[in-house]
């Protein structure tokens, strides 16, 4: 006996019977990782869209809320990149670099605050993290290139700039939410 494919209803009540309940879960995760509701109601719109393309290689049985928040997690950390923090972060970086090479020959005192702060968190970063966040985001240079220079394999420098990210972020947040910039 020949077994039919399910019809596109069956499959599009099960999605709805199952991901849909999930909604406010979502939406709770969307939130706390958006800390705007709009931009939250848009997440889990992309997630549950998302969840719907993939449906069929869903494994039934599996924790469905775990994989929605996975899609929504993984939305929210591309949406990230193409919103530019990272690069708005590298910007910021060189900006203020730059602006303490300009120091030394006109000092700005609006600018010596700011670049000093970044320094001082720099300087508190230990060394392995500085140097390949000074290479990749002040620099401008690509992981292989940094890995190079530095004699470690990609993956090193990769882990390293993202602890380095991190560390910085840590450190100048209270600074960035006086300034404006969180």
């Amino acid at each position: 006996m020949m077994m039919l494919a399910p019809t596109h209803d069956a499959h599009r009540s099960d999605f709805e019977a199952t991901v849909l309940p999930l909604r406010p879960i979502l939406y709770r995760r969307a939130i706390h990782l958006c800390r705007d509701t709009t931009q939250a109601e848009d997440l889990v719109q992309e997630t549950v869209l998302r969840a719907w393309r993939f449906w069929p290689s869903f494994k039934r049985g599996t924790n469905c809320a775990a994989w929605l928040r996975t899609i929504l997690t993984h939305s929210f950390i591309t949406r990230c990149r193409k919103g530019g923090r990272e690069r708005a972060l590298t910007q910021a970086v060189r900006e203020h670099a730059a602006a303490e090479e300009q120091l030394a020959h006109d000092p700005d005192p609006a600018q010596v605050g700011f670049a000093d702060e970044v320094l001082k968190a720099l300087g508190e970063l230990p060394e392995e993290f500085s140097n390949v966040l000074v290479l990749v985001d002040v620099e401008g240079l690509s992981y292989r290139a940094a890995a190079q220079r530095l004699a470690c394999p990609i993956g090193t420098v990769m882990s390293r700039l993202h602890r380095a990210r991190r560390l910085m972020r840590t450190a100048l947040s209270d600074y960035a939410r006086v300034q404006g910039y969180a």
